[in-house]
């Protein structure tokens, strides 16, 4: 038996995913009705669509209907220079060319909304994806009905997909128990034998899953897994939660927009915009968060309530017979959705690898990919903070009063050389970002080494004709972008069907 503690996204997630891996088995989802769960929008990366949605038979769908979602087809960074400027980190397509990006030209950088078909087509409103030709329409899911040029992720009201899993997981037989964890008892090994409810007695398991949020009941309280602190690197310790009205047609991609301490994510959903200030607290108060958001925003922004959080980690996610899911694990910040990321790469390590062992050595194999994974996504996200930005003191002062991961050292040091597999001082740092999502990161924030760029690109005799090259390339891809469907019209066909 899988017994899973605390229901939300992790808890219910990880339930789908157990019981597509293991059809036959028993789960429960023991799940408190005193923890609630923040209702505010939320983001994902494409890993969601293929390795969660497309997996566990969920359509796209049924999240526009019953959790407010939109498309996602990259991030929108704004002013994180303090010049005002923007830049898109955008998704992958299949309409742009090499990943080796003619738009990052060594000597003069192309706008990427000029020639990048994920900035073009999302700039405009519009879905990756371009409609088929009459007769050439394959059933009636609107999903099938268009070419799909590009990867897409999804936003979504947190509350209401955490309720919609919900149904789906208890509808393939998932059972649900709706009771507080008092006490977990240990068996002679030292692993976890039972739990103790507060209403329903003890309840066994095979499998203990810890979703238990910022509680970590298990890993943290009942294991003391030792805590990995990564706030010397990102310092953010504050979240303040807030909705706006839609201004207009809701944009297929999240909104970045740096603030006096931190940042504010902004999410288009179903009716408003799910936002949030993540800030630093020894830069600004609470008090003066909120004014600085009504500033920005609007005097009529509500903001009831504060999390308060630490960067950082377990250091290991899989103990005894007890593996931990979401927050229980750790959780780092919001920037460029990783939480929900992370959790469904570990899910799927564990049971399509190393469950079935279920020895030291894959103790240690899943622990150490949990460890290495946490190690990459600190050291990317550190790297949006370097822009160089020093309008505030808390901009002006981050990059001495912090601490650069090994990848970022490097790139602070010489600028992100190109090809970035290749190059010997990348050597031995894997990431789960591909090369080109930092040389997206490194360009907006003004840290490519341009001559490492101008020899690499040499090789391939672009100088000649590069500006007619890049007029005719921006113009093709801006014919197909016009093509593509309006984001609008697509979450509506979907709504629909």
């Amino acid at each position: 038996m899988i017994t899973i503690v605390g229901g939300g996204t992790a808890g219910w997630l990880s339930a789908l995913i157990a019981r597509q891996f293991l059809p036959g088995a028993r789960i429960v989802v023991v799940e408190s009705k005193e923890i609630g769960i923040l209702g505010a929008g939320e983001g994902t990366t494409p890993h969601f669509v293929g390795r969660f949605l497309d997996f566990c038979q969920i359509p796209m769908s049924e999240l526009v209907k019953h959790c407010g979602a939109t498309f996602k087809n990259g991030i929108r960074f704004v002013n994180w220079r303090g010049d005002g400027s923007s830049y898109f980190h955008p998704f992958i397509n299949d309409v742009s060319g090499s990943p080796k990006m003619p738009h990052f030209h060594p000597e003069r950088w192309t706008p990427p909304e000029e020639v990048d078909f994920t900035t073009l087509a999302s700039l405009r409103g519009k879905c990756l994806m371009r409609p088929r030709p009459a007769g050439a329409e394959v059933g009636r899911n609107p999903l099938a009905r268009v070419d799909h040029l590009g990867a897409f992720a999804v936003h979504f009201d947190a509350k209401r997909l955490a309720a919609y899993l919900k149904r789906v997981a208890l509808s393939r037989n998932v059972e649900h128990i709706e009771d507080t964890v008092t006490a977990v008892l240990p068996d002679p090994s030292g692993g976890i034998d039972s739990l103790v409810l507060a209403d329903n007695g003890r309840i066994g398991g095979r499998l203990f899953v810890d979703c238990t949020g910022f509680s970590r009941v298990m890993l943290g309280k009942h294991f003391g897994v030792r805590w990995i602190d990564v706030a010397e690197s990102l310092p953010v310790d504050r979240a303040l939660p807030f909705f706006l009205p839609l201004d207009g047609p809701r944009p297929p991609f999240t909104d970045a927009i740096a603030m006096e301490a931190g940042w504010v994510w902004k999410i288009p959903v179903e009716g408003r915009y799910g936002c949030g200030y993540v800030y630093d607290s020894d830069f600004i108060g609470d008090d003066d968060a909120r004014a600085e958001v009504r500033r920005m925003f609007g005097a009529e922004v509500d903001m009831p309530r504060v999390l308060s959080f630490r960067a950082g980690y377990h250091e290991k996610i899989w103990v005894k017979n007890c593996f931990g899911v979401g927050l229980a694990t750790g959780f780092l910040e919001p920037l460029e959705a990783t939480s929900i990321w992370a959790s469904l790469l570990s899910l799927i390590e564990l049971f399509q690898v190393h469950l079935a062992q279920e020895d030291d050595r894959a103790h240690d194999a899943m622990n150490d990919f949990h460890r290495r994974l946490h190690e990459r996504i600190v050291d990317f996200l550190y790297l949006h903070y370097m822009g160089g930005r020093s309008d505030t003191e808390f901009w002006r002062t981050l990059r001495e009063r912090t601490k650069a991961p090994e990848m970022s050292a490097e790139i602070l040091d010489g600028g992100l050389r190109w090809p970035f597999e290749e190059d010997p001082r990348n050597a031995g740092h894997p990431s789960p970002f591909p090369a080109v999502s930092w040389l997206w990161i490194a360009a907006g924030v003004g840290l490519l080494d341009r001559k490492a760029m101008a020899r690499y690109w040499s090789y391939f005799a672009l100088y000649d004709g590069f500006e007619e090259r890049m007029k005719e390339h921006g113009d093709r891809l801006s014919g197909i972008a016009d093509g593509c469907i309006d984001h609008e019209r697509m979450l509506e066909q979907l709504r629909t069907f």
